[in-house]
């Protein structure tokens, strides 16, 4: 892993002074797949089924040098297909539209298919910063676009039938 990512990461683990909306969600840990550029980070958040995960390019040449990429993943439910057609169709525009902006930052809504067949529904955001940037801070920024999709992905609209969230 690289060891700017490993720091920013630490930074997150001990938490922010002053903590950003009272410390949501606690990021608690990490755990490395893929020799480190994808990571899965263990937090406080009442499913295990809510799932953060996160990738990056650290100054990477094919990329741009300078610069450090992070996209994050927040897993939080996911679509039931044994929805009518035209119900889905427009629920699913309404899911689109209500998390349009709800994360504050360069974020979309997407679907991620699981080993079972179903169709997971996340909420991405990608963050570029420079490398010169000092880890703290951006552990701060990384921290206030995690609660935010956390905040967004639990608002629940219980008309949405083809939508199944984790929260509980």
């Amino acid at each position: 892993m690289n060891e700017k990512i490993r720091s920013i990461l630490d930074h997150l683990i001990k938490g922010t002074e002053p903590p950003i909306c009272n410390g949501m969600p606690l990021i608690t840990g990490y755990e490395e797949i893929d020799n480190g550029s994808f990571i899965v980070l263990e937090t406080d958040l009442p499913d295990d089924k809510l799932q953060i995960h996160l990738s990056y390019n650290a100054g990477d040449p094919a990329f741009f040098d300078s610069a450090l990429r992070i996209e994050v993943m927040l897993i939080f439910g996911f679509l039931d297909i044994n929805v009518p057609t035209q119900t889905a169709a427009n629920q699913l525009l309404r899911i689109l539209a209500e998390h349009n902006e709800s994360a504050m930052t360069t974020s979309f809504v997407g679907i991620l298919p699981d080993q079972s067949g179903n169709h997971l529904l996340t909420l991405n955001s990608v963050l570029q910063f420079l490398m010169g940037w000092d880890d703290s801070e951006i552990a701060i920024v990384l921290s206030t676009c995690l609660t935010n999709l956390v905040m967004a992905s639990a608002q629940k609209d219980h008309s949405l039938t083809m939508l199944r969230t984790f929260w509980h």
